[in-house]
């Protein structure tokens, strides 16, 4: 597998202070999603694993989509979560 990282180059301009300069590279920088995919390749998953999660996540939209439908036919109730954070 081969990642591909771009090299982000960002020239200062005249009369930039250093901490816009830094500024627009950190924002460059992440718009270019550097950042993510280093830490999403950071450590090997399994396939197994990955389909595990996959199919698990696949099963939650299910569940909530049939909640919410049943919701909105009145047989079930709406979750109204009592107080705050504690």
């Amino acid at each position: 597998m081969t990642q591909k990282l771009s090299n982000i180059i960002v020239e200062r301009k005249e009369r930039e202070a250093m901490g816009a300069l830094l500024r627009r590279f950190t924002t460059h920088v992440q718009k270019s999603g550097v950042i993510k995919s280093v830490r999403k390749h950071q450590f090997y998953i399994k396939p197994t694993s990955k389909n595990r999660r996959l199919s698990s996540a696949l099963e939650r939209n299910q569940r909530r989509a049939e909640y919410q439908k049943l919701v909105k036919l009145g047989r079930a109730k709406k979750n109204v979560k009592k107080g705050g954070k504690r």
